[in-house]
């Protein structure tokens, strides 16, 4: 292996992919050395999610037969930069990895090399870490944290902790979290403690795993509430980037949109349930309704229904379901050995159609604010979610601006001194509107009709010639 085929160049990235690939395919293909079902960090076909489902299940499994459930969190101190690569190079003979990829990842290990800030190319001895952000370290991290998570292991906390150990790596008590999961009918008196590596954990009623807030009873109030404070502060950064006047077309305000939804519907599928409450759905909404506004550039008086309808971003609780449905519909291909990504192209075309038919009857409910804009929208609904949007259009639609009826009705009561005077006003203004928009699709009738006459004269000469 030459210079120009060390990691930190592309060819070097591109030589790791396929060293990578091929020791995959002999995990694979050979299921006494495949990795633990357990491993769901850097796996292809695995995610957080189900990572998570795993848990959700064991817990609701002990929960039914009015059992509990200790969850234990460790954190493995500088984990990829502590590894031994002794321990990387038995991992991959216990394993049986046929000997040209060891020789070749041998030597990917000793050629460790970096730039200092002068820009010179310096070499340092090492014997341990495998290279953060390279395509390779990764997947040497699960080839040996694989003996931890083998089926048939006595899964005590003392035997992990012993094993993780044995790879030459130190757990951090300190950091180590514990949460007790139980039912109703089952609550402890008080939380129990555990012995992590000579020191006492104390249980907690919840715990952060993979980003996501586990609580005693999974019902995910401590993430949502975890969710609207890290919101609050993305929203307000971004916000500053979005100002109504002479700020970004609606492109780039949707795209920062889309990083805050990204945040709060991380793990949508495992906590979608916890959205069926008035209470934690309104907790987000509010989050939700100003980064509506914001891509809108609509003002603040302006309904989360309406700014939802306005930007073309269906409410919270669709969104969060549509990912759940989707999750679950490709989590049943890859088990029953059918996944594709034609497949779940389609699933994710189909559901997304679900749900716009889910948010098309949603705002046809009398009872919702922003009437005004689902009026306008209602009938074109299919084609409004293909439209754009301007700032001037916002408040045309919402009525709510320096020229929108919002204004106008506060300026106009002030005119109108009675009541019946407004309601004949507004009644007025009303006919006119209505009058305008007719006059509109006749003339556009009538366009339509002339242009077809004209095709069809000019078709009937090319006839007679």
């Amino acid at each position: 292996m030459d210079q120009d085929s060390l990691p930190e160049s592309e060819t070097g990235k591109i030589f790791e992919k396929i060293l990578v690939d091929r020791l995959n395919e002999w995990l694979r293909m050979n299921p006494i050395y495949q990795l633990s079902d357990n491993q769901f960090g850097f796996r292809e076909g695995k995610s957080t999610c189900d990572a998570l489902t795993r848990v959700q299940d064991a817990v609701n499994e002990a929960i039914d037969q009015d059992g509990v459930v200790v969850a234990v969190s460790l954190d493995i101190k500088n984990a990829f930069n502590s590894l031994p690569w002794p321990v990387i190079r038995e991992a991959l003979r216990r394993k049986r990895v046929p000997e040209y990829i060891r020789r070749i990842i041998d030597h990917y290990l000793r050629s460790v090399e970096y730039v200092d800030k002068k820009g010179q190319r310096i070499s340092r001895s090492m014997q341990a870490g495998v290279p953060q952000g390279s395509v390779l370290g990764p997947t040497l991290w699960n080839v040996c944290y694989d003996s931890v998570l083998q089926e048939g292991a006595n899964l005590q906390t003392a035997l992990v902790v012993n094993r993780i150990k044995r790879l030459g790596l130190t757990v951090s008590a300190n950091k180590t979290e514990a949460v007790l999961f139980y039912g109703r009918r089952n609550k402890p008196k008080d939380l129990p403690s555990l012995i992590v590596d000579g020191e006492i954990v104390q249980t907690r009623p919840s715990m952060k795993y993979l980003g996501v807030i586990l609580d005693s009873k999974m019902l995910f109030r401590e993430h949502l509430n975890y969710i609207e404070t890290k919101v609050a502060k993305v929203t307000k950064t971004l916000g500053r980037l979005m100002p109504n006047l002479r700020g970004p077309k609606e492109r780039k305000r949707k795209l920062y949109a889309n990083v805050i939804l990204s945040i709060i519907l991380y793990a949508a599928p495992i906590w979608c349930d916890a959205m069926s409450t008035s209470k934690n759905r309104t907790k987000l909404d509010r989050l939700v309704r100003m980064v509506n506004i914001r891509v809108a550039a609509a003002y603040r008086t302006v309904s989360l229904e309406a700014a939802s309808i306005m930007v073309r971003i269906p409410p919270l609780h669709l969104l969060a379901a549509l990912r759940r449905r989707v999750y679950l519909r490709v989590a049943d291909l890859r088990s029953t050995k059918q996944w594709s990504k034609i497949a779940v192209k389609e699933i994710k075309e189909e559901e997304t159609l679900i749900m716009r038919r889910q948010w098309e009857f949603h705002i046809g409910r009398p009872n919702l604010s922003g009437v005004r804009v689902r009026e306008a929208v209602l009938p074109i609904f299919n084609q409004w979610l293909d439209g754009r949007l301007t700032f001037h259009m916002t408040q045309i639609i919402s009525g709510h601006g320096c020229f929108g009826s919002y204004l106008f009705r506060i300026v106009m009561r002030a005119i109108c001194l009675t009541l019946e005077a407004w309601a004949a006003f507004s009644q007025l203004c009303g006919a006119v509107m209505l009058e305008k928009e007719s006059r509109k699709r006749e003339r556009q009738a009538r366009e339509a009709q002339m242009i077809a006459a004209q095709a069809n004269g000019s078709n009937s000469q090319h006839d007679d010639d």
